[in-house]
């Protein structure tokens, strides 16, 4: 398993910062399935990306401000602020150490020396164009796609300040036409117009569908750090119980990370005979790890996909 975590306040605005934030600096554009589960979106900032895709979100450190609150970089990523824990709209951009990724799994693009670029893993991220959702609804509808057996867990929406458990919402991540993708049916709309990168509003019972695509990560050598470029996924608590003591192993956002999204990111395909997906239990990790090889050489071009 990935020992995925955040970084610390000090490794992003302290006097000894990572090179990555000299290089890329602090703000993050926020994917759109990361504003579907109620990830906060700026109309302002952008990162250095295309344009509607490059709108920024706020993000949580891992560090503490007081009992109550923790460390978050805003949309400018010039202000350090502070968000109660229990706040569902801060997005989440995962750190892992550099070195725990397999090497067989990467494509380095050196942008120099000690900052580069690496495909690790694979999670929902951007809204498909208009046209698309059309064909890919029609598909669904009409029963011809297919099930990869892979699942992606969120938390269920909720309202932005409130207080209550972790209520997990499954997506079936579907193949159409040699791409993957997730259906999603909103669960809520913004107060004031929002839209996501395809220029769909964000509304209550909307049906979009989301891409599901190479994590891509900025990688620090020196620090033995991979962070990942976008904010990936928002929705879930930081922590779910008040007081946190600064131990970020006690935090239920590690517990999400460690019992889903750091599984969820790397197993690939697996079917029975009935298609459904192989409960982990009854797998072993090197399988998995072959396979998510196998898959990720693929998408990097260093292996030849199949054809039948």
């Amino acid at each position: 398993m990935l020992d995925l975590t955040f970084l610390e306040e000090e490794q992003i605005f302290g006097d000894n910062s990572l090179e990555i934030f000299k290089k890329y600096g602090r703000k993050s554009a926020i994917t759109d399935f990361a504003i579907l589960l109620g990830g906060e979106v700026s109309d302002y900032f952008y990162s250095s990306d295309a344009y509607f895709k490059g709108r920024t979100g706020n993000w949580y450190t891992k560090t503490i401000a007081n009992d109550y609150e923790i460390y978050v970089v805003d949309y400018t990523g010039n202000v350090k602020k502070v968000c109660y824990e229990f706040k569902h709209s801060i997005g989440f951009r995962p750190t892992v150490t550099y070195s725990s990724i397999l090497s067989s799994l990467m494509n380095e693009k050196s942008d120099s020396f000690e900052n580069e670029k690496v495909n690790f893993g694979e999670y929902p991220q951007w809204a498909v164009d208009t046209n698309d959702v059309f064909e890919l609804e029609n598909a669904y509808n009409n029963g011809i796609l297919k099930k990869t057996g892979k699942i992606y867990t969120t938390d269920t929406y909720y309202e932005p300040w409130s207080d209550r458990n972790f209520q997990e919402r499954k997506h079936i991540e579907y193949e159409y036409k040699g791409r993957k993708y997730i259906r999603f049916v909103g669960d809520y709309e913004y107060e004031f117009s929002t839209t996501l990168s395809n220029n769909i509003l964000v509304k209550n019972n909307q049906i979009y569908w989301i891409e599901v695509k190479p994590i891509l990560w900025i990688i620090d050598k020196k620090a033995d750090i991979a962070l990942s470029k976008y904010i990936l996924f928002s929705g879930v608590q930081f922590k779910n119980e008040r007081n946190y003591d600064g131990d970020f192993n006690k935090a239920f956002i590690k517990q999400f990370m460690d019992n889903y999204f750091s599984k969820e990111i790397l197993i690939n395909q697996k079917y029975l005979k009935n298609n459904q997906f192989l409960e982990e239990n009854n797998e072993n990790l090197d399988d998995i790890f072959e396979e998510a090889t196998l898959r990720m050489n693929q998408i990097n071009g260093k292996v030849k996909t199949k054809t039948l």
